[in-house]
């Protein structure tokens, strides 16, 4: 079987869900709680956060 998926509107999908989730905890989103959502791993997702930011879509605040 194959599975035919929009990479675009999935990232779209993924970067709204992810602002959306962000302004209701006014915390940092994990991948964990975005790959639920979509069925990923969080890996997948982190690799798509980690294309947002070199795009300049997100940031990444690292904190010690």
């Amino acid at each position: 079987m194959v599975r035919i998926v929009d990479h675009q509107a999935r990232n779209r999908a993924i970067l709204a869900l992810t602002i959306h989730k962000y302004i209701q905890k006014a915390q940092p989103v994990s991948s964990d709680e975005i790959a639920r959502d979509f069925g990923l791993s969080s890996a997948t997702i982190r690799n798509i956060f980690a294309e947002f930011e070199q795009s300049g879509l997100l940031i990444h605040p690292y904190t010690s």
